[in-house]
């Protein structure tokens, strides 16, 4: 690994889920583990040319997915 090519690995926990959200190169996605509940969400996405630049895709679906099986943990960043 050097500076100029290593991976970085970021987790995000949000209200008790324990996730990711990478965005870049035309796709979006989102993998999210509620351990409380042992309930897992992954959704991957493909951006259009009519995609907001600054918006994941994949968190919409995501944040509703963990709406309708987690509604007392919401996976919404804003």
């Amino acid at each position: 690994m050097t500076e100029a090519h290593h991976f970085g690995f970021g987790i995000v926990v949000l209200n008790g889920w324990i996730m990711q959200n990478p965005s870049f190169s035309g796709y979006a996605a989102v993998q999210a583990y509620l351990p409380d509940q042992q309930l897992s969400i992954a959704v991957s996405t493909t951006e259009g040319p009519k995609t907001p630049a600054d918006k994941n895709t994949a968190q919409v679906v995501a944040q509703r997915i963990a709406a309708v099986l987690a509604p007392d943990h919401p996976l919404a960043t804003d």
